[in-house]
C-alpha cells in the first residue's frame, strides 16, 4: 500500500465512523473498521441511504447492495482502494478434470401438488403456481399469525407403515419428515432402477438436509407419555439413520443442518464422499414439514414473509417468500461407475463448493462477495470458466435487498470473458412452490437437473417489473419468462444451482447435461429374442400390487414410445420382487395391458424352496419337439449336444440328426430311440431351468424319469445316465409286439381284486388315487377290457410293450450286468423313488435299483405323497409334453399343491417355459432375468402405489404410553384390558389342563397381545401368517411380549423366538408345546408322589397330611388311571 492508498484507505475508514457516530449516537471511538455494520445496529433503510450519501463523498456510483457484499467498514474501505481486493487467499484456478463427475441416476421427490418426478416436471413447464390455502387443522392454527398460504404437501399424515416393515406404534410417533423421506428414497432408488438386493451392505452414503421438527416439539416434552419411539422418531439424526437402517447401508450416514441451504449442502457432502472412495454410491436431499405456527409467526414479525403469499423473485414488488415443504431425493454414482452400470443418468455434476461469510452484516444478512466466491469456487472445481455457464437456478428467496445482492454476484462471476451477447438464463423455484427451507436446495437441484435432461429452461413467475436495484441491463443474464428449448450444441449445457442458509452457509453446485452418446448400447445375447414377454410385478400387499397393475396398464396405453424390451427388462432386472406378486405375457403392448386388466394376485407367501421337478417317461415325445430352443448358445442346447455326442459313443446314430429329420417319426415307438431322446431333451430342460435360476430341492422320475431325477440329484454323471438310457432301451426294444397297456380310472383296490382272474395282467403305475396303468398280454388285456362295466373309464395306450410287467423278467439279469460299471454318488437333491415309493439318497443304489425300475410298478402316487408329507407343494414337469401333472394335481386335492406347471407341450413355439417361469415368480421363485429375460435400458416405469392409512397424534392425550396392552386412554380402560387377558389366559390353563383344543385359543390370544403392542387396530387385520418382523415387530416390543407372556403363562420364553421371522400361528404352536410339556411334566410329577404315598408303611398318616387341593388333585389322577 503506497502513501496515497493508505491516505485515501484512512479517509474512508474516518468518513464512516463519522457517519455511523452521528446516525447512531456512538461514540467515535467504539466504532472499529473490522466490525460487521450490523454491529451498530444499522438496518437495511438506514444503509441505502448512506450509500447515496457515499456516492457524494468517493464521486462514484454506489450500488446500494455494496454494504451486505463488503459488510465492514474495513471491508468497503478496501474496495473502493484496491479495486475489490479484500486480503482473502489466492484462489488455485486448477479445475477438476471430467473423470470426477457425478452422475444422478435417480430421483424422487414430494413437493407441493406434485407427488412425483413427472408431475413436479409437469407444473413447472406449465408455469404453475402450487402455492396454496393452509389446508384443515392448520389453517386454522396459523391464519391467527397471517399465514393463510403456503406450498403444502398434502396427506402429510398418513403413512404405509407395513411397506417399510414399522409397527403403527412406532409409525404414528414418527415425524412426518421422516416418513415422508422414506418414500422419496425408495422412489428415487427405483426411479435408479436399485433393488433392495443391490443396496444391501453396499458402501452408501445417506445426506439429508433437515433442520427443522415442528411434529416432535410438544411430544417430546411431554415427561408422561413420550417414549423411545419419540425420541428416535423426532431425531433429526434419524431420518438420515432410519434410511441406512431399512436398506442396509454402510456408507455414511448424516443429517445436515445449515438451515436454507442445507440440502444442497448434502448433494457437495455426497459428491465429496464419492470423490475420496469413501462411498460407491450415495443417496443425497432434504426434507421440510410446516406444522408449528411460532417459526412462521417469528419469520413474519422480522420482515422475512410476502404479505400476499406470493414470491416475487427478482421483481420490484418483492417483500419476502412463502413457506412451502416437501422432500427429495436424489441417487448419485460416480460417472464411470453409472457407464459401467448401465444406469439411466439424467444429468452430470460437474463441481462443487460450500462456504461461510463469517462475519458479515448480521448473522442472517446475505454477503454477496461470499456468494461470488462460492460460485468462483464451484466453477474452478468444474474446470469450467463463467462464460460456460448456460443458466443459473438462484436462491432467489425474493426479497427487495437479497435479489440484487444475489444477481449482481452472479454477474460478477459470469461477466468475466463473457461476451456481451451471450447470455445466462436464471430463475428460481421458489416462484412455484415456494421456500421448502432445508429442502430448498434439492427443490431447485431437482429442477435444473429435469431442465437438463428434457433440455428445456423453465419459467420464473410473478415477475412483472425487475428490481430497480438489479442491474439487469448491464449484466450478462436473462430471466425465464417462458419455456426455452434448446437443441444439441457443441457443448453439452451447464447450470449451477445456488442454495444460501440464513446462517451464512452458502452452497452452489454445477451440472451439465448428459450427452446420451456415452452410454453403452443394450446388453446383447446370442441367446433369441423371446417371443413372449414376462412382465413382472409385486408388492408387499394385495392392495398396493393391484394398483400397481393399474398403473402399469395405463402405462403401457399412453407411453406407446417405450419399447417393451425397455419395460420389461426395468421391472424384471431393476426392481425389488415383493412377497405379493402377478406376472403377465405377451408379445405385445396390447396382449400385456389385457393381461393386467385380467390379473389375479398372488401372495408368494409359499417357501420357493419347496420345489419339486417332476420327470415324466416315455410315451409323450414327439417329432420336432425341443427344435424351439435348439438355436443360440444357451444351456438347452449345450446339454443336448454333450448328450448327442456320448450317445453316439454308444449307438453310433446322432441324437441332434434324429430331432432335425423333419416328418420322418419313425423313432416315437422305438425305446431304444425314443428314450434317449426324451432323456436328452429332460436334461437339456433341466441345464435351461438352472440357467433361469430354479433349482429344485427334490425330485421324482416317472419310470425312465426316474434316471433323470438321478442326473438331476447328481448321483449319476451324464456318462452314466446315458448308459443306463442305453442298455435299458435297447434291451426293451427286444419285446416289441408282445404286449399291451391300459390306462383305467377305478381305484387300486377294485383293481386288484380283479386282477386274480387275469395272470398275464398285472399293475404298471399307480398315477393317482383312481389313475391305474395296467400291462400284460395283449389278449389278456384286451379280455379284461371286455369285462369291465361300461361305466369305468378305460384307455388302450398305443403301444405293443408291457413296460413294468412280467413281459420285462427276462431283461433284468442282462441289465444288471451291462450297468455293473455304473458309479453312483451320495445325493444332493431329495429323490422321491417310483420305485420304493420313498425318499431315498443313492446310498443303496445298484444295478439291481434300474432292473427293478424297468420291471416293477411306477409307484408315483406314492412318491408324490410322501413328498407332499414332508411339505413339498410346488411341482415342475420336464418332458416333451405334461402327462403327470394332471396326476400331481389329482393327488394334491386337499391343497397340498400350490403349484403345478410344466415346461414343454406337444407343438410348443416356447410359450411353455416362460408361463412356467411366470408362475413360478408369482409362486415366490427367484428367477436369474439376466438369463430368462428382456433385453433393454433401464428406463422410467411407474413406482410403487403407497397403501397409507392415517398415522397421527392429534393431541397430548393420544400420544405412546410405551405399554403393553392396546394403550388404553385412562385407568379404567387399564384395568379392564388387565382383567380381560387374565380371563383369557385362565381360559387357556384350563383348556390345557383339561387336555381338550388348546392351540385356537391360544392364536387368538396372541393375536390380540401382539396386535396390542404394535397397535394393529382392530386385533382381527393382524395375520396370523405373516411374519411379527415384518409387521414392525422390533426388540424393545418382543422383550415387553417376552415378560408379558412369561408373567400371563408362567413359563419360559426365548426372545429370540419373536424375532427370528417368526409368525403369531407359529408362536402360538410353540406356546401351546411349552405348555403341554409343562403340563406333562406336572402330571409326572404328582404321579410320583402317588406312587411314594401308595408305597409308604404308613398310608393313613400320609392321607392325614395332604391338603384339601392335593386331595382333588390324587382323586382325579387316580381317575383317569382307572380309565386308562
Amino acid at each position: 500500500m503506497d502513501k496515497g492508498q493508505d491516505k485515501r484507505y484512512k479517509d474512508i475508514c474516518n468518513w464512516f465512523v463519522q457517519q455511523i457516530s452521528a446516525l447512531k449516537q456512538i461514540s467515535q471511538h467504539e466504532i472499529k473498521a473490522e466490525f460487521p455494520f450490523s454491529r451498530y445496529g444499522l438496518d437495511s433503510k438506514e444503509l441505502v441511504s448512506l450509500s447515496g450519501e457515499l456516492e457524494s463523498f468517493v464521486k462514484r456510483s454506489v450500488d446500494p447492495t455494496l454494504f451486505w457484499d463488503y459488510p465492514s467498514i474495513q471491508a468497503v474501505a478496501r474496495h473502493f482502494v484496491f479495486g475489490g481486493e479484500n486480503g482473502h487467499a489466492a484462489r488455485d484456478d486448477c479445475g477438476a478434470e471430467q473423470e470426477d463427475a457425478i452422475a444422478v441416476i435417480g430421483m424422487g421427490c414430494r413437493f407441493p401438488k406434485s407427488r412425483s418426478i413427472d408431475e413436479y416436471w409437469h407444473h413447472l413447464r406449465s408455469g404453475e403456481n402450487c402455492i396454496t390455502e393452509m389446508p384443515g387443522l392448520r389453517s386454522s392454527r396459523f391464519a391467527q399469525d397471517g399465514m393463510h398460504r403456503a406450498g403444502i404437501v398434502e396427506e402429510i399424515d398418513l403413512f404405509d407403515n407395513e411397506a417399510f416393515h414399522l409397527s403403527p406404534r412406532e409409525a404414528e410417533q414418527m415425524d412426518p419428515q421422516q416418513r415422508m423421506l422414506l418414500e422419496v428414497v425408495w422412489e428415487a432408488l427405483e426411479d435408479a432402477g436399485l433393488t433392495n438386493e443391490a443396496m444391501n451392505g453396499s458402501r452408501t452414503g445417506v445426506f439429508v438436509g433437515i433442520s427443522s421438527n415442528d411434529y416432535g416439539c410438544g411430544k417430546l416434552s411431554d415427561y408422561e407419555r413420550s417414549g423411545i419411539y419419540t425420541v428416535t422418531g423426532n431425531s433429526n439424526c434419524i431420518a438420515a439413520n432410519r434410511i441406512s437402517y431399512i436398506w442396509n447401508l454402510r456408507g455414511p450416514s448424516m443429517a445436515v443442518d445449515t438451515a436454507c441451504s442445507s440440502s444442497l449442502v448434502a448433494v457437495h457432502l455426497a459428491c465429496q464422499s464419492l470423490k475420496t472412495g469413501e462411498t460407491n454410491m450415495a443417496i443425497a436431499g432434504g426434507v421440510n414439514v410446516i406444522l408449528n405456527p411460532a417459526i412462521s409467526k417469528a419469520f413474519r414479525e422480522a420482515g422475512m414473509l410476502s404479505a400476499d403469499g406470493r414470491c416475487k423473485t427478482f421483481d420490484s414488488r418483492a417483500d419476502g417468500y412463502v413457506r412451502g415443504e416437501g422432500a427429495g431425493a436424489v441417487i448419485l454414482k460416480p460417472l464411470a461407475a453409472a457407464l459401467r452400470d448401465r444406469d439411466r443418468i439424467y444429468a452430470v455434476i460437474r463441481g462443487s463448493a460450500v462456504n461461510q461469510d463469517g462475519l458479515s452484516n448480521g448473522l442472517t444478512a446475505p454477503n454477496g462477495q461470499a456468494q461470488e466466491e462460492v460460485l468462483q469456487d464451484a466453477y474452478r472445481i468444474a474446470g469450467l470458466s463463467g462464460e460456460e455457464i448456460d443458466y443459473i437456478e438462484a436462491h432467489g428467496t425474493g426479497t427487495a435487498l437479497g435479489d440484487p445482492i444475489e444477481v449482481q454476484a452472479i454477474g460478477r462471476v459470469l461477466s468475466r470473458n463473457r461476451s456481451a451477447a451471450s447470455k445466462c438464463y436464471i430463475g428460481s423455484v421458489k416462484t412455484n412452490i415456494g421456500h421448502l427451507e432445508a429442502a430448498a436446495g434439492i427443490a431447485g437441484f431437482i429442477k435444473t437437473v429435469l431442465c437438463l435432461h428434457y433440455r428445456e429452461w423453465v419459467p420464473n413467475l410473478n415477475l412483472q417489473e425487475i428490481n430497480p436495484y438489479i442491474p439487469l441491463r448491464d449484466l450478462p443474464l436473462q430471466i425465464v419468462r417462458d419455456p426455452v428449448s434448446w437443441s444439441s450444441g457443441s457443448r453439452p449445457s451447464v447450470a449451477g444451482v445456488s442454495s444460501f442458509g440464513f446462517g451464512g452457509t452458502n452452497a452452489h453446485v454445477v451440472l451439465q447435461e448428459y450427452a446420451t452418446s456415452l452410454m453403452p448400447p443394450a446388453q446383447t445375447s446370442q441367446q433369441a429374442p423371446p417371443s413372449l414377454h414376462i412382465l413382472p410385478l409385486s408388492a408387499n400387499s394385495h392392495g398396493s400390487l393391484t394398483r400397481l397393475a393399474a398403473d402399469m396398464q395405463r402405462y403401457l396405453q399412453e407411453r406407446a414410445d417405450a419399447s417393451l424390451d425397455d419395460i420389461c427388462y426395468t421391472a424384471q432386472q431393476r426392481r425389488t420382487h415383493r412377497a405379493w406378486r402377478a406376472a403377465v405375457l405377451g408379445s405385445n403392448r396390447e396382449e400385456l395391458a389385457l393381461g393386467l386388466e385380467r390379473l389375479t394376485a398372488t401372495c408368494a407367501s409359499a417357501d420357493p424352496s419347496n420345489l419339486v421337478f417332476v420327470f415324466s417317461g416315455q410315451g409323450n415325445q414327439w417329432n420336432g419337439m425341443g427344435l424351439q430352443y435348439l438355436s443360440g448358445d444357451n444351456a438347452f442346447t449345450r446339454t443336448f449336444l454333450e448328450c448327442d455326442a456320448i450317445w453316439s459313443k454308444y449307438a453310433g446314430w446322432s441324437l441332434w440328426d434324429e430331432l432335425h429329420r423333419g416328418a420322418d417319426d419313425a423313432w416315437a415307438d422305438r425305446t431304444d430311440a425314443a428314450q434317449p431322446l426324451v432323456f436328452a431333451v429332460q436334461a437339456s430342460l433341466l441345464a435351461l431351468w438352472r440357467s433361469w435360476g430354479i433349482e429344485p430341492k427334490a425330485v421324482i422320475g416317472h419310470s425312465l424319469g426316474e434316471i433323470s431325477a438321478h442326473y438331476a440329484a447328481g448321483v449319476l454323471t451324464l456318462e452314466d445316465a446315458m448308459r443306463i438310457v442305453y442298455w435299458r432301451g435297447t434291451l426293451m426294444q427286444s419285446t416289441k409286439g408282445q404286449g399291451a397297456m391300459v390306462s383305467i380310472r377305478m381305484p387300486l383296490a377294485d383293481i386288484e381284486q380283479r386282477l386274480g382272474e387275469y395272470p398275464g395282467v398285472g399293475i404298471s403305475a399307480v398315477n393317482g388315487p383312481s389313475s391305474i396303468v395296467l400291462a400284460g398280454e395283449a389278449h389278456e388285456v384286451e379280455r379284461l377290457l371286455r369285462n369291465l362295466p361300461d361305466t369305468v373309464k378305460t384307455h388302450l395306450l398305443s403301444s405293443s410293450f408291457a413296460f413294468h410287467s412280467h413281459l420285462m423278467e427276462p431283461l433284468c439279469d442282462r441289465l444288471q450286468t451291462e450297468l455293473g460299471p455304473v458309479r453312483y454318488r451320495l445325493a444332493r437333491l431329495r429323490i422321491y423313488s417310483t420305485v420304493t415309493g420313498r425318499m431315498e439318497n443313492g446310498l443303496r443304489l445298484g444295478a439291481e435299483h434300474w432292473s427293478d425300475n424297468m420291471r416293477k410298478p411306477v409307484r408315483f402316487a406314492d412318491a408324490l405323497h410322501a413328498a407332499m408329507l414332508d411339505g413339498y407343494e410346488a411341482f415342475v414337469e420336464l418332458g416333451p409334453h405334461p402327462v403327470l401333472t394332471q396326476h400331481v394335481e389329482e393327488c394334491g386335492q386337499d391343497g397340498e399343491v400350490k403349484l403345478a406347471a410344466f415346461s414343454m407341450r406337444r407343438g410348443d413355439d416356447g410359450a411353455c417355459m416362460p408361463e412356467a417361469a411366470a408362475r413360478l415368480y408369482r409362486y415366490g421363485a427367484d428367477l436369474d432375468w439376466n438369463a430368462v429375460g428382456s433385453r433393454g435400458q433401464c428406463i422410467a416405469i411407474p413406482t410403487y402405489p403407497w397403501e397409507k392409512r392415517r398415522l397421527w397424534i392429534d393431541d397430548p392425550e393420544a400420544s405412546e404410553r410405551g405399554t403393553i396392552g392396546a394403550v388404553p386412554d385412562s385407568q379404567t380402560d387399564r384395568a379392564r384390558e388387565s382383567s380381560r387377558h387374565a380371563s383369557s389366559v385362565q381360559h387357556i390353563l384350563q383348556a390345557v389342563h383339561d387336555r381338550v383344543e388348546t392351540l385356537p385359543l391360544l392364536e387368538e390370544h396372541l393375536q390380540g397381545m401382539f396386535a396390542s403392542v404394535l397397535k394393529i387396530i382392530p386385533a382381527s387385520d393382524l395375520s396370523l401368517d405373516r411374519p411379527l418382523v415384518m409387521l414392525g415387530m422390533d426388540s424393545i416390543m418382543a422383550l415387553q411380549l417376552k415378560h408379558a407372556i412369561e408373567q400371563q403363562f408362567q413359563v419360559s420364553l426365548p426372545i429370540v423366538q419373536l424375532l427370528e421371522g417368526i409368525t403369531t400361528r407359529q408362536a402360538a404352536s410353540k406356546l401351546h408345546g411349552i405348555l403341554l410339556d409343562a403340563r406333562d411334566r406336572q402330571s409326572n410329577e404328582e404321579r410320583s408322589r402317588i406312587d411314594d404315598l401308595l408305597n409308604s408303611g404308613d398310608m393313613e398318616r400320609d392321607l392325614g397330611e395332604l391338603s384339601d387341593e392335593d386331595m382333588e388333585r390324587l382323586l382325579l389322577l387316580l381317575t383317569q388311571e382307572k380309565g386308562s
